[in-house]
Formats: structure tokens, sequence, C-alpha cells
């Protein structure tokens, strides 16, 4: 909402307590996508690198582990948020 300085420390507490937590309010890789989206706003590259590969990172093991392979491209590419994480993941170069 253009405000990151503000939704910094909200983004920060969410990450603490999803590293104990998992949450059943809000799909996961959410969290990640906007930690990363806040901190690329506050030009702060390497935590926003840190949150979209961890991001990346859980997306990609969830497919590979507990997606069938017929929804697959449908896990990647229509569900939006995966799809949004992965392509910010890859705009910041993570590996």
């Amino acid at each position: 909402l253009g405000a990151p300085a503000r939704a910094q420390p909200h983004v920060e507490a969410a990450l603490a307590l999803a590293r104990e937590h998992q949450p059943d309010t809000f799909y996961k890789p959410q969290l990640w996508l906007v930690a990363s989206q806040v901190y690329q706003a506050l030009g702060r590259t390497a935590e926003a690198r840190s949150a979209a590969g961890a991001g990346r990172d859980w997306v990609m093991a969830v497919h590979d582990q507990q997606v069938p392979e017929v929804f697959r491209h449908s896990f990647l590419q229509r569900n939006q948020t995966n799809h949004e994480l992965l392509s910010l993941a890859s705009r910041l170069t993570v590996s």
C-alpha cells in the first residue's frame, strides 16, 4: 500500500512467528512474497532475495513432494501467489 517502512515490523514479526508456527489463516508463501516486496521497496536487496528464496524453496519442495504430476503446472502457474513468488525470486536472481 505504499508504506513499506510501516509494513516492515509487521513482516519481521510474521516471519519470526512462521519459524515456529504453521499459519492456518493464510497461505505461507504469501508471507514470503509480501516480505520480499517490502524489503525490495526499502532497498534491502539481500533480505528481499532471502525471503523470495525461502518461498521459492518451499513452493518447489511442495511441488516435488506433494503435488500430483497432473496438477504441477497449475500449482506453479495458475496459483497466483506461487507464480508471483517464483517470478520475483527469478528477477532477484536468487540462486
